[in-house]
């Protein structure tokens, strides 16, 4: 008879990269100081757990970045980017623009649409939409979610197993896949040729709550367990958010 086994069950995945939050927004991942976030005029307010960073509305250039992460995403072919967002009321100035989630920015690549990611809400209002962003355009939209008042959270997922570092994004919404970005190109998305750091909030009224970046992906099941940290039904293969 073989001995027991006291491994146990695995580990949780670490994040590379995790930001609570919580009254500040340091980087709590296993990457060090240079990534730690840099807030302008940023705001913390009531979150989905604890504190949320928020953007003041009376100010156009209330936003956070988050610097230095393109370099571990374009690293590998797999990565998994996951975060809590509200959406706040903004100012009515402030619908003139576009209000970003996020921004990472890219110069064209070799001709190839693709290559940076946006995800924004356009001026006056509207869904939230996900975007390549291949500076100055954005191309190939697909629209993510209607916002409300709720809490939301939403992963976006890059499967290179087969593709590489051009593959479609998958997005999901409060743990259900809800849309893919396709990228018919397979034009790189993130690459050393394109802007450094992620740009969160800029000209908007949303909140953001425990964003954290992989440098994997997940099965459904882990990806609830795991990535939105809710519990996995079998039967009806749905997360239950936490």
């Amino acid at each position: 008879m073989p001995p027991a086994s006291d491994a146990g069950p695995p580990l949780p995945a670490r994040p590379i990269l995790h930001y609570p939050f919580d009254g500040d927004a340091r980087n709590t991942g296993v990457l060090a100081t240079p990534y730690n976030a840099q807030g302008v005029a940023v705001l913390y307010v009531p979150g989905r757990f604890n504190q949320a960073v928020a953007f003041d509305t009376a100010v156009a250039w209330s936003y956070l970045v988050l610097p230095n992460t393109v370099g571990p995403l374009s690293e590998g072919s797999d990565y998994t980017i996951a975060l809590w967002v509200l959406a706040r009321e903004p100012a009515a100035d402030a619908l003139a623009f576009r209000q970003e989630l996020f921004s990472f920015r890219s110069a064209a690549a070799e001709g190839k649409p693709g290559g940076g990611l946006e995800c924004f809400v356009e001026a006056g209002g509207g869904a939230l939409q996900l975007c390549y962003d291949a500076a100055p355009v954005v191309s190939d939209c697909v629209e993510v979610l209607k916002l409300d008042a709720e809490w939301h959270h939403l992963v976006f997922r890059h499967d290179g197993a087969v593709d590489g570092q051009g593959a479609d994004v998958e997005v999901y919404v409060d743990g259900a896949r809800r849309v893919t970005l396709p990228n018919p190109s397979r034009g790189v998305i993130f690459s050393t040729r394109q802007q450094q750091s992620m740009l969160l909030g800029q000209k908007s009224g949303f909140a953001l709550d425990e964003l954290k970046i992989f440098n994997r992906v997940f099965d459904e099941p882990e990806q609830c367990a795991q990535v939105v940290g809710g519990l996995w039904n079998p039967a009806e293969r749905r997360c239950r958010l936490p």
